[in-house]
């Protein structure tokens, strides 16, 4: 998942993103019936951040209109809100993306 042998590749990604974009968040996707586990990652530019507990609130108390209220329930309930280590994974650029390496294959 975000940690482990298997997971240097999604957390590349992450730091790498998180190195461009002031605010990133992610998500695990919901069960697809498989044993691996999907993550999504969210960036976002913009200056100000709204929190996942606000947008909660928000959703909660109906403040903003949303099609399918279920789905975004379901979304926020997946976010992993754990820190996330990468000071072991490189940044990946145009110069230097090691997937092969960070991928382990089975």
């Amino acid at each position: 998942m975000t940690s482990g042998p298997k997971s240097k590749f999604f957390r590349s990604v992450y730091r790498t993103m998180g190195e461009v974009f002031p605010h990133t968040h992610v998500f695990k996707v919901p069960d697809s019936g498989v044993n691996e586990t999907n993550i999504e990652i969210f960036a976002l530019r913009s200056k100000t951040s709204v929190s996942i507990e606000t947008l909660k609130e928000r959703l909660a108390a109906k403040t903003c209109p949303v099609k399918n209220k279920e789905l975004l329930e379901g979304l926020l309930g997946d976010h992993i809100g754990a820190k996330i280590q990468t000071s072991d994974v490189p940044t990946l650029t145009d110069d230097y993306a090691p997937v092969d390496a960070l991928i382990h294959l089975w």
